[in-house]
């Protein structure tokens, strides 16, 4: 039993380490850099930490669910958990580039990568487990978001001598 809670734990957590921003925004250069972004005024930039969270957490319990009921890593979840671990990794790198790398239009495909596979991780995710899918929806419609606030932010970061790098 406690090695189930592990499992859970684990499914939970790593969604959110994927994400995690606070190395990037600790960094004073990169506080900096970033409040001069133009930021589109309809998209508080509070609501993102204040979604993601959970909503990530919603997702690796999702993945965790696919795990269990399609009786572990094995031809049937191979695909849907495949997908979702490449999810993680275009989140994962989404930070790095946008922050570190200051490269607008390509956080911008990445993030837009990142909406696609979760979508049709969703359907995947739906077809061997109802329960699993329907808590992939959520996300779905933030990752939507999200894309279209970074192409926004990165339509408007692009003139010359300004923030963008691209």
């Amino acid at each position: 039993m406690a090695s189930e809670w592990l499992r859970i734990a684990g499914a939970v957590a790593l969604p959110n380490i994927c994400g995690n921003r606070g190395y990037y925004m600790k960094n004073p250069e990169v506080k900096e850099w970033a409040s001069r972004l133009n930021w589109p005024h309809w998209a508080p930039r509070a609501i993102f930490p204040l979604t993601f969270i959970p909503l990530q957490s919603i997702s690796g319990y999702a993945s965790y669910l696919i795990w269990k009921e399609g009786g572990g890593f094995n031809e049937n979840t191979m695909l849907p958990l495949g997908l979702y671990g490449l999810g993680l990794a275009l989140n994962f790198l989404y930070t790095p580039i946008t922050f570190g790398y200051r490269k607008l239009g390509l956080a911008s495909v990445c993030m837009l990568a990142y909406s696609g596979v979760h979508a049709v991780t969703t359907y995947l995710f739906w077809n061997l487990d109802k329960t699993a899918g329907k808590m992939m929806i959520p996300l779905n419609f933030m990752l939507a978001f999200t894309t279209v606030v970074a192409v926004d932010i990165w339509k408007n970061n692009k003139k010359p001598n300004h923030v963008s790098e691209d």
